[in-house]
Parts: C-alpha cells; structure tokens; sequence
C-alpha cells in the first residue's frame, strides 16, 4: 500500500473503486427496499439469549450491509472466462451489474482472494493479481495490490477504463487520517492538568532481569519483518492494525490471513478446535466462521441454525456489529452471552457478581444429581416466574436426603448452600440454577441449533458444557472451540484441549480431534506480549508478533495512592490515544467512586466514564475476555487470582492492550512477573 497522498494515480484508482462499492451498496439498498421484510430477517442476532421462537427479533439499520473487500484479476483465457469477466470483485452479496461483478465472500471462487494461487479451486493457477481493500465503516480509505511474479500489473490503467462516476457524497466519505487527526490530542484544561503525574522511568523496586534481558534493536527489527513478509496484503493488516479501537471488532475480512480463512471455511459437520495465543485472530475466526457456515453460498454444506457463545455481554457487543454486517437475510445466528444465557433460563433479573468457583458446582455429576432429584419430586413446581419454581426447588434439595441425591459429597454440598439471595447473587451459582430450570422445563432455551461455536472454551465448565451440548445443540449437531488454554481461569475445567474434545466425544474412533494452532499475533506488540509471557512456562513464551511498542509501564504507588493514580494513567493513555482506553481491577467499584467524586459521569457505553471528552471503560477482569483496546492500564496484579499454579486471568488482562500498556500496583508482583528493562 502506499501513502502517497499526493500520487494521481493511486488517488485516481481508489476513487474509481470507491465509486464502484458506491454502486454496490446501492444495489444491495435497493434489493431490500423491493422485499422489506427482509430488515427484520437480516439479523437474527442476539445480544443475550433467546428464550421462546416466538419472540421478536431487532432489526438492523438500513446502512448496515458491508463494502466491497476486494479484488481478483484472471488471466484472459481462464477456464470460466465463458462466465465471468477477467476481474471480479469480492463482497458479502452476489451482485451482477454493467461494469463490474461481485461474488459473496463463503462462495467456493472465493478462496481465490483469500488464498491466492494456493488456493484449491481448480482456476487458482489462473490468478494474475489480487487488490485488497481497506475500510473505515463502509468506505474504502486504502488499497494493496499484489501481483503475482512475472505477471505485468492486472490493474493498470483500471481507472480510466472503468468510467464510473464519482460517488455521492450522501454517505459518509472517511479518508486517510490528517497529520492532526494522527497526532496525540493535547491535554485537556481544568481537572485533567491536576492529574498526578506518571513517571515512566522511576520504578520503586529493582528485580533481577537476567530471563528478560533484550535482544538488539536489529534481530527485532528482523524477527518482525521477517513475519510480516510471509503475511498476505501486509501494508494493508498494518494500516488495519494501527486503526484506533471502538469498543467493536472492526472490519477484518478483507486482510483475513490465509491459515485464518480454512478455519473459517472449515467443514460444518465436523468438530474443531483452535488454540492460539492473545491477538491470534481466534475472536475473528469465530464470528466469521458462524457466518460463512450459514451462507447461502455454501449450498448443500449451508447450516441452517448456528449459534456463536462468548464470555460476557461486552463480548457480544463486540463482535455483533461485524456479524450483523455480513451475515445473509435467510440464516439464523444467535450470539450468546454465557452468563446471560444461563441468567436468563434460570429467570433471573439481577446481575450476579463474578467471584471463584469450586469443584462441585462445575460437575457433570452434579448435573446429573439435579435431573434425578427434579424427576422424582413429588410436587414438582409446574407454574409461576421460573425463578420462583427454580428457588422452591434448591430449597426442596437443601433438606433433601441421601436417597433422594445418590451422591453423598453432592449432598453436603447442597446441604452447605448459603441463602437464596447468596445463591440468585453468585455467578458460580449460575450453571446449577440454569440445570434446575431445564429439569424443569427442557425447552425454555429455544431453539436448537445445528452448529455451536465457542469462545473462551476453555474457561467453560464441565456443567456448562453440559447445558449447551444437551440444550442448545441438536442431536448430531457440530462444535467448533476456541481459546488458549494459557488463559485457564479456573481448576475445573479441563486441563487440556485433547481432553476436553474426548469429554464432549469430539474425537473419531481413533481418538483424533482436529485441534488447530493460530501462531502469528495481530493485537498486541512484542513488548507486551514479552512482558505478560513471564507468567506462562518457558517452553510456552514463544511471541509471534508482528509489531514493536513502548515496553509496558509500571508505576509502584503506596496503597492510598493506587486508585488515584490508575485514574491519572487511564487519562494520560486516552489523551494520547484516539481510540479506546480500558482499566481492568479486580475491584472496580473504587475506580468508578473516585470518578464519580471528580465529576465524571456514566458514558454511553456499558462501565464507560466520561467527562470534558475523555472517555474510558472501567472493567473486571471477568469483562474484559475477548475483548481489545487501544491501551490498557492493570491495576494491582497481585490481587489477580492464581488456578493451577498459573496466573491465566492476569495474563489474559495484560495482554488486552494493542498499542500501550500500564500497571499501577500498591503490593509486590506476583511470582514470575518482572518490569521490563528500560
């Protein structure tokens, strides 16, 4: 790609496909204009849960369809040159009009775009060039060719040929950033210039730094160029990179990696696994993958029902603008807030707070001890709010005997449940009050789905898997995981990918599972990732960045200084950063009371503050799962809990940041975690 604003030609070429996604988005417009119904069908997505088939399902706004990702260039004699023209444009719709062709994205042709001449379609050796685009919401700001060796350019002198009027100016027309645009925003008067002041370079304590110690500026140099050499579209994923974080995964499709696009393409019918380390793309593949599987493209192999699980509500926000996007009027995707899901079957209206887990709670077995003592329950509770009927049912089990549970350590457990407000307030609770409700009533989920794509799954319990494999994926459906076992969260889950694939019988009679490994890290610089790799085994601190950064930030503050100056740092990361700022503390609540005395307000986002501009998050570490921001500021790593001798919440939360990372902190570093060398 290049940035040479002051180049005719390249301005000249991206005006012409500017014009041409003009007409595209046009075209799409005007074919939902002719079947109006199709606005409430187009996205079937949930920010939560579904609970009855009959409930309605929002709408999306008319300007939600994608642009035009990119660009193929055929030799003129292809084997299809009978069908289609030299050139055809890749986007979310099939489109035919005069003057160019579009082909949808999950169409087999495709992969010729993603994969290029090592794609398996059979005119893949036909491949002259591909154009890829850059988007800022539905305008394209950028393009990267790349040409095939010892073929002359495909697109030269496109521009003038095509003969496309210039687009209206009804939408809005975003261009590459000014230098203004670029630069840091200068600190804000008032109560912002009273911050405490941060210095980056004094730390309090001094830790041997022998494990740490920094290669030289040129073998980083190298290692990074060297991976970005073997990237598809690689000036594009940079300019993608660098773009400031909303709060919502952006437009990726158009740079998705070639080894991103098989998981994504993989077969429906089978099971998948995919492991990668923070950034990998796993969160992208997912979202896309429930997608591509419901496509219409996909023909016969099309999946009628998925559903897509994530960690949190902030998660489904973050990736249900994307899927409302791309996803085609006729599919059904459902995009599922585990906690709220359970929340919702077990009927509850509170939020319950997060906090640890135990063993029982996370058990197949107690699961199965639920079922039986519901099923012989004389005076089974048959009307009412579900919760009620849920309540009268853990009290009925609390004063049950050992008859009526089987299972002698399950019955001191239940016999131990504190109060009912205790219990409704707990989020490790929640599996349990969920498996009451569907005893109870095994359809009160809704509708079942032929595919369920995991995120985080590896922080999913055994109970859990339970609820969704027997409640939400029909009989014979598929699963697809992903997740990094590095950021396990708790002891009972399972310990390992393989395991967990023979648990949930994902595995063939020779016992295989297609487990599959993302190794190239798009989020976060190699700095950051050095820094959080501390907390992993040493055979398992491998970085595969594709970036360099400023070294993380750590400032030591005495323990009444530590949410003041959380605060300042949060402030000083969103006044150099145009993009989103999060702070993560295992207690938020003083963050968010200091704030409050300061004045600030509550912003339009979820945990979001604000106030004379500046707007940050505020989030538990159980919040912040799946998600990426511009910065990040940690506060107090000590306090992160620690399960099976690894520290996978803290090292989840240190590698949220994209571009910047700081740690405020009162108490000593946990075991294995050391400030970078400056």
């Amino acid at each position: 790609m290049t940035e040479r604003t002051d180049d005719q030609g390249h301005q000249a070429v991206l005006d012409a496909e500017r014009a041409v996604n003009e007409q595209y988005l046009n075209e799409i417009e005007r074919r939902l204009a002719e079947q109006p119904h199709l606005f409430r069908q187009i996205t079937v997505v949930q920010s939560h849960y579904w609970t009855t088939s009959s409930l309605p399902r929002p709408g999306i706004d008319r300007g939600a369809t994608a642009a035009v990702i990119g660009r193929v260039a055929l030799e003129d004699d292809h084997p299809y040159s009978d069908m289609m023209d030299q050139t055809f444009y890749i986007a979310g719709r099939r489109v035919t009009m005069d003057g160019f062709e579009a082909v949808n994205w999950a169409a087999p042709i495709a992969s010729l775009y993603f994969e290029g001449r090592s794609s398996t379609h059979e005119i893949a050796s036909s491949i002259k060039g591909r154009r890829t685009f850059v988007l800022r919401r539905n305008d394209l700001v950028d393009y990267s060719d790349e040409i095939e060796t010892g073929v002359v350019d495909p697109f030269e002198g496109q521009a003038r040929a095509l003969d496309i009027p210039k687009a209206p100016i009804r939408r809005q027309q975003t261009v590459r950033p000014t230098e203004e645009e670029q630069a840091p925003a200068e600190p804000k008067a008032g109560e912002l210039d009273k911050r405490p002041t941060i210095e980056r370079s004094e730390l309090s304590e001094r830790f041997e730094q022998s494990d740490l110690s920094e290669p030289s500026v040129a073998e980083t140099v190298g290692e990074v160029e060297t991976r970005r050499g073997h990237l598809r579209a690689a000036d594009a994923v940079d300019m993608v990179m660098q773009m400031p974080k909303q709060g919502r995964m952006g437009m990726v499709l158009p740079t998705m990696q070639p080894d991103q696009y098989l998981l994504v393409a993989a077969a429906g019918n089978r099971g998948l696994v995919v492991q990668g380390q923070p950034g990998t793309g796993k969160t992208v593949v997912a979202a896309h993958r429930a997608v591509y599987l419901t496509s219409d493209a996909r023909k016969s192999e099309r999946v009628a029902r998925v559903a897509i699980v994530g960690p949190s509500d902030q998660y489904v926000e973050h990736i249900k603008p994307v899927i409302s996007e791309l996803k085609e009027p006729e599919s059904e995707i459902q995009v599922l807030s585990l906690p709220s899901l359970l929340k919702g079957v077990a009927g509850l209206r509170s939020i319950p707070k997060p906090g640890q887990i135990d063993r029982i709670e996370s058990s197949w077995d107690l699961g199965r001890a639920i079922d039986g003592f519901v099923k012989s329950m004389a005076d089974r509770p048959i009307s009412g709010r579900m919760e009620q009927r849920v309540r009268r049912v853990v009290e009925a089990m609390k004063q049950a005997s050992e008859s009526e549970i089987g299972n002698p350590e399950i019955l001191a457990w239940l016999r131990a449940l504190p109060s009912w407000n205790e219990i409704a307030g707990r989020t490790r609770y929640l599996p349990m009050l969920a498996t009451v409700a569907l005893s109870l009533d095994p359809r009160v989920i809704g509708e079942l789905v032929g595919h369920l794509i995991v995120d985080e799954a590896q922080d999913v319990r055994p109970l859990e898997w339970r609820i969704l494999t027997s409640s939400l994926l029909e009989l014979g459906g598929s699963l697809s995981l992903f997740g990094d076992m590095n950021q396990r969260r708790s002891d009972w889950t399972a310990a390992g990918w393989q395991e967990l694939a023979e648990d949930l019988e994902m595995t063939d009679d020779t016992g295989y599972c297609n487990i599959q490994v993302l190794q190239n890290g798009y989020r976060s610089t190699r700095q950051i990732l050095r820094f959080a790799n501390q907390l992993l085994p040493r055979g398992e601190r491998g970085e595969q960045a594709l970036r360099d950064g400023p070294h993380p930030t750590v400032t030591k503050v005495p323990a009444d200084e530590r949410t003041s100056a959380a605060v300042a740092a949060a402030i000083d990361l969103t006044n150099r950063h145009t993009g989103t700022v999060a702070v993560i503390s295992t207690e938020p609540r003083p963050l968010s009371a200091e704030l409050r005395t300061r004045g600030w307000v509550r912003g339009h986002h979820q945990h979001s503050w604000s106030r004379d501009e500046t707007t940050f998050v505020i989030l538990h570490p159980d919040e912040a799962r799946g998600l990426e921001f511009d910065a990040a500021v940690v506060v107090e790593p000590g306090d992160f809990p620690e399960n099976v001798g690894r520290q996978g919440v803290l090292y989840t939360s240190l590698t949220r940041a994209n571009k910047e990372l700081t740690i405020v902190h009162a108490r000593p570093f946990p075991r294995g975690l050391r400030p970078p060398r400056l």
